[in-house]
């Protein structure tokens, strides 16, 4: 039999909710009597603002850089306005190019700022400038704005423009950030940048990540994998690796001006240095072996990776070397593979993973390989380690009970005492495989890569696993992302018409060559293996033919100078030998003519007369 609620109680459910509301009426318009009435901000009490013409206190914009949890800033961008003649310029075109980069600069940072709606404008920008005294903060203090930017667009010539871009503090009622350049109409995008680092900066006191760059993996439909490079917006997608091989595991030199990676192309994965100036692709390891997980250290000196010895029954093992791959030193020699290393900061501390109980943890090591100590002692198949900026917090990839990876976070903390205590945190869950995390430059964001829509995409998130968003639209296959530091300039700035400038990039053959010829001579003074009954038995032939061919000649050679001998003997005198006969008997009757003459003189003369005494 169904059961039926009394009449009385069904008719209190039905007034509780009007009863509450009622209870509620007379506190809010209490509050709201006792509101003063104003027009502008200087009508209100101090710690006060005008809003909506009524003084009320609004709690200020405060980001704790240590921790995730924070007021998202509440900020306007005004529509552009464009002064002077159009010059031929494709007025609308530009103007809707830079509206829509600028609201993509900071929506991309969610939880930082808060866009407010154009509908609730008050302001209309033909009737007002971007200077100040040309416009008044009180439309946009009724809105609620906290900031305000202001763009301006002025017609040079028919090839370039003058960008205007202001940022004001509304609730200070001053300018906070003046940036204004002459450019090309494909070159705005780089002044945009540049003045949302300059808000950024303003803002949060630390430098903005509007001018970084992203390197990820991508599967080449024709085979292998390429890697690619973007900016932080995704815009301007350019390929930089492409050869047909297996291109794994970019990594960032602190300067941004070095791409370092792992190749399969000749065949075995081998580390390679991309230069983004120059364009010019460097291998930096040429010992046989397996080469995974290269990470410059953050003063740009020396270089890890995981190495395994080729023809050999040892695991992999941490390695340390120059940034060209030579001086290599162990830094891990315990059992079990140690592999996918990286730096904390300041460059003291290394993790890395290891096999060594059985199955994957954490490890923590100093820089020259010693106190080296376990992290993780909970958790299924921890791997990929990655310090934050901050030092405090370390991201990794675990397995859950259901075989799922996700993202986790190590926040360390010091108690009143002065220990310091690990703090467990999941960022991800029940949303596909969650893996290959890299953090922002300021470590405020992560970029990542999941399967929860089917293929491996790009997302992002912020610090503490909120708003989690798709990064990367568009088909295909996505991984390991790294975000690049801070770049003071842009290292590849677009080819014709925004396109990539180069897409395949040739090796340096001349290194090649010359360790090619090392590894020859090595070979030749290495001892040569034993030889077998049947090497033996033909060299012994060789030589026996060889001795045999030698001796021939030897014989041939001792009957032709005979021959030479009797021909000289059987000869006539050459023709040498009568001049030199002529000489000597010329000389000689030249010489009797001499005598001959002498002795014609003295007959001639008469002989002196000798004188006798009387």
């Amino acid at each position: 039999m169904r059961q039926t609620m009394h009449p009385r109680y069904s008719m209190i459910s039905m007034m509780l909710p009007c009863f509450i509301l009622w209870m509620g009426l007379p506190q809010h318009t209490a509050q709201a009597k006792r509101a003063r009435a104003c027009l502008h901000d200087r009508d209100c009490h101090s710690g006060q603002h005008c809003v909506r013409r009524r003084c009320v206190r609004r709690p200020s914009f405060r980001v704790n850089l240590k921790t995730s949890k924070q007021q998202a800033y509440p900020l306007a961008i005004a529509p552009v306005r464009w002064f002077g003649p159009t010059k031929k310029h494709k007025k609308n075109l530009i103007i809707h190019k830079v509206e829509k980069q600028l609201n993509a600069n900071f929506r991309l940072l969610v939880g930082t700022f808060k866009l407010l709606k154009r509908k609730s404008f008050q302001e209309r920008p033909p009737y007002n400038g971007i200077d100040l005294g040309t416009f008044t903060f009180a439309p946009w203090q009724n809105i609620g704005a906290s900031g305000l930017i202001k763009i301006g667009i002025r017609a040079k010539d028919k090839d370039n423009l003058l960008l205007m871009c202001r940022f004001y503090d509304v609730d200070g009622g001053k300018m906070g950030v003046r940036i204004q350049a002459t450019r090309k109409a494909t070159e705005l995008r780089s002044v945009l940048h540049k003045f949302s680092n300059k808000v950024y900066e303003y803002l949060l006191k630390r430098p903005g990540i509007f001018n970084t760059m992203i390197a990820y993996v991508r599967r080449n439909p024709k085979g292998g994998k390429d890697i690619w490079i973007m900016d932080f917006d995704g815009h301007n997608k350019r390929r930089v690796i492409s050869n047909g091989a297996l291109n794994l595991q970019p990594s960032w030199s602190p300067s941004g001006r070095y791409l370092y990676y792992t190749s399969y192309l000749t065949g075995r994965p081998y580390l390679y240095r991309l230069d983004l100036v120059t364009r010019r692709i460097r291998r930096i390891t040429y010992a046989k072996g397996t080469y995974t997980s290269p990470r410059p250290s953050p003063n740009g000196k020396t270089l890890l990776f995981s190495y395994t010895v080729a023809g050999t029954n040892r695991d992999a093992d941490i390695y340390i070397s120059n940034p060209l791959g030579r001086g290599m030193r162990r830094l891990t020699t315990s059992w079990g593979i140690d592999t996918t290393p990286t730096w904390s900061k300041d460059g003291k501390k290394i993790a890395f993973v290891s096999e060594r109980y059985t199955q994957p943890h954490i490890f923590v090591m100093d820089a020259n390989g010693k106190n080296q100590a376990r992290l993780t002692f909970k958790g299924n198949y921890n791997q990929e380690p990655r310090w934050s900026p901050s030092e405090d917090e370390l991201l990794f990839t675990a397995r859950d009970e259901f075989l799922k990876y996700d993202l986790f976070v190590i926040r360390f903390e010091k108690d009143s005492s002065g220990k310091v205590k690990k703090v467990w945190r999941r960022l991800t869950q029940n949303q596909g495989n969650n893996f290959e995390a890299s953090w922002s430059p300021d470590g405020r964001y992560v970029l990542f890569v999941s399967t929860r829509y089917g293929e491996r995409k790009l997302f992002i998130m912020n610090a503490d696993g909120s708003k989690q968003r798709l990064f990367l639209r568009g088909r295909g296959d996505f991984q390991s992302p790294a975000w690049s530091p801070i770049l003071k300039k842009q290292l590849l700035p677009g080819g014709r018409k925004g396109r990539s400038f180069y897409a395949r990039t040739k090796l340096i053959t001349s290194k090649e060559r010359e360790d090619k010829a090392r590894e020859k001579y090595a070979q030749r003074n290495q001892k040569p293996a034993p030889k077998t009954a049947e090497q033996l038995a033909d060299e012994k032939a060789n030589k026996e033919q060889a001795q045999a061919r030698s001796n021939a000649r030897t014989a041939m050679k001792k009957v032709d100078d005979v021959l030479d001998k009797a021909d000289k003997l059987l000869k006539k005198p050459s023709k040498h030998r009568s001049a030199k006969k002529k000489k000597k008997t010329t000389a000689a009757t030249s010489k009797k003519k001499k005598q001959a003459k002498k002795a014609k003189t003295t007959r001639q003369t008469p002989p002196a007369t000798r004188k006798t005494s009387p």
